[in-house]
């Protein structure tokens, strides 16, 4: 009855997820500020997370599988990231990154790139964007880091996010100041992300995204940037449905007797087709198959060898 009521009440969009005991025990970690200071964003983080009741209650939980593992990492600071660029070819570059920007709050690690952009890119045909990016919860990164070095003009993504009607979902669309139009049962947001070229190095050739059923929160919109701005093209299988909506952090509601967290999204984002990507997730330009390696199918469509052959030497 309670689920339903609070269904009921917040006009939840998303699926109710029951919250694990990794994944309190991770945001208990972070809660060493006691009060999140961005709390138009976080939602109520604070106050489910230092209520009395939850902290018993994930105190002796011990049994690993229990519940449903939540979508976020199980601790935010210890799977920092790692970034290795090199020239595939005498054609291809591949800039592999894996978890670059690790957000919540103030607590902030962010992986620099900056190096990559050093390297001659004149002669260079392709760049193949390997990121390993289940973690981020800002688009900061590849804006900044990735997109605005090899862009020479401004790029646009509108997308948008509907909401059912609901006064929780009202709340944070005025206390975030979303640009939002009133629809039947609920709310269409606009959400614009503008991306203007910086320090651009005039890379005049193509760039390829490769993501999978991993691939979540910012790498799926940067994913939906790549398809909609033809910035590049994305390999790979669909994403996992789990992109930033704008809407902030899931909203976190208290069962009164168990004291079990549950948690929920208030709104589902659609590209400029009307698909579902909460849902369905980016769907590649290039679909590859279960099982094949997308890096190596890449490559192959690139008619590039598995195996690294440049030799700066040889090119003399």
């Amino acid at each position: 009855m309670i689920v339903k009521d609070n269904l009921n009440e917040y006009k939840n969009i998303g699926n109710l997820d029951l919250v694990s005991k990794e994944y309190y025990s991770a945001m208990n970690k972070l809660n060493i500020y006691r009060k999140i200071s961005n709390e138009n964003y976080y939602s109520n983080f604070s106050d489910a997370i230092n209520s009395d009741k939850p902290e018993k209650t994930y105190f002796y939980l011990e049994m690993d599988n229990l519940i449903k593992y939540f979508r976020i990492r199980q601790d935010f600071s210890e799977d920092r990231g790692g970034s290795t660029w090199y020239q595939h070819s005498k054609d291809t570059f591949v800039l592999d990154v894996k978890n670059p920007s690790q957000i919540l709050d103030s607590l902030t690690y962010k992986d620099d790139i900056s190096g990559f952009y050093s390297n001659d890119f004149k002669s260079i045909k392709n760049i193949i964007l390997k990121l390993d990016d289940k973690f981020s919860e800002s688009n900061d990164y590849w804006i900044r880091h990735i997109v605005a070095p090899l862009i020479t003009q401004e790029k646009n993504l509108n997308l948008k996010v509907l909401t059912r009607d609901g006064e929780i979902a009202k709340s944070r669309i005025q206390k975030l100041e979303l640009n939002a139009e009133e629809i039947p049962n609920g709310n269409l947001i606009y959400l614009n992300t503008k991306v203007m070229p910086e320090r651009p190095i005039d890379f005049k050739g193509d760039i390829y995204l490769l993501v999978d059923e991993n691939s979540a929160n910012a790498l799926e919109n940067f994913a939906m940037f790549c398809k909609e701005t033809g910035f590049a093209t994305v390999v790979g299988r669909p994403t996992s449905g789990n992109p930033l909506d704008g809407l902030g952090y899931p909203r976190l509601s208290i069962l009164p007797n168990s004291g079990l967290l549950f948690q929920y999204k208030l709104g589902k984002m659609i590209d400029k087709n009307g698909n579902d990507i909460t849902r369905e997730g980016v769907k590649p330009d290039i679909l590859i198959k279960d099982g094949e390696s997308i890096f190596k199918e890449t490559l192959k469509y690139l008619g590039e060898s598995e195996n690294r052959d440049y030799n700066p030497e040889k090119q003399n």
